[in-house]
């Protein structure tokens, strides 16, 4: 047997039931939520079809065929009524609701979910896309680089004795082309990787696309996170960075951190020394 389910929001209103002639039929719903005093006066247009849809006036009301699913209810009509409702009509197969799924976004700083991708701005010392500090921003801070929270093992520069097209940039946002440039030469030093691989193979929180950072950003890297102690550098002593800027076929640039203190100078490529890794990103 089929169960006709009307339900309502408030204890006591009315709703109206029109057809399709604009009868109007009043219902009253008393406390417990039944629907009763449903009276209809006739239909005036015999050839008007006696179809039935319920009208919220006050109040939001449904109407539900236990034995059918949402979409068929959700259309569904009145097609007889006298001081009860009898049966439904429900749409087609073809005409049921279409289910759409979609990925909503709540973007940093928003109330509101929206289809679009979350569009960020950042400024320097927040935490980046990929868990790095802002340390440079372009485009209002749409876009800039960030650095790793963390020392990669030390490596030899690489590449002793060849001169190296494009490697040479000195500038903030020239780590990436120099480093590029160093990865295409494919040096290697008794089977150790250079400090250029060991920065394009770093991965933090699943994201990629590291680079080692021109001699211009690591002065930025100075004085705008270690110097103004922002997590992820050791300021104890004297720590030496490899720079992604080659000065000549034989000497790179590196920097010198220490609390009170900075300083550059090109080394030789082909030296262990105590020289760190630190990577970077674009955004």
């Amino acid at each position: 047997m089929k169960t006709i389910v009307i339900t309502s929001a408030l204890l006591a209103s009315s709703i109206s039931f029109a057809n399709a002639g604009h009868n109007v039929a009043p219902v009253q719903i008393n406390k417990d939520g039944i629907a009763t005093q449903i009276s209809l006066e006739e239909n005036k247009n015999p050839q008007s079809p006696r179809e039935f849809s319920a009208l919220p006036s006050l109040i939001p009301v449904s109407i539900a065929d236990t034995n059918r699913d949402i979409s068929e209810n959700t259309k569904g009509k009145v097609s007889t009524i006298n001081d009860r409702i009898t049966s439904l009509s429900y749409p087609s197969q073809e005409d049921k609701m279409k289910t759409e799924f979609r990925n909503l976004r709540l973007c940093k700083g928003s109330n509101y979910l929206q289809d679009e991708a979350c569009e960020y701005t950042y400024k320097k010392g927040d935490t980046g896309p990929a868990g790095g500090i802002v340390y440079y921003t372009t485009d209002g801070g749409k876009h800039g680089l960030e650095v790793g929270l963390e020392d990669l093992v030390s490596s030899p520069w690489g590449c002793f004795g060849i001169a190296i097209t494009g490697a040479r940039g000195q500038e903030i946002g020239d780590g990436k082309a120099n480093t590029d440039a160093i990865l295409a030469a494919d040096c290697t030093i008794d089977g150790v990787k250079s400090a250029a691989h060991v920065a394009a193979s770093y991965s933090s929180n699943g994201i990629s696309g590291w680079h080692l950072p021109s001699i211009g950003s690591l002065k930025e890297i100075y004085y705008v996170v270690y110097k103004s102690s922002l997590p992820g550098f050791h300021r104890s002593g004297t720590t030496l960075f490899w720079s992604s800027t080659e000065d000549n076929s034989e000497r790179a640039w590196l920097m010198i951190f220490e609390p009170t203190y900075v300083s550059d100078y090109p080394d030789y490529k082909n030296v262990i020394t105590a020289a760190k890794v630190r990577p970077v990103r674009p955004f």
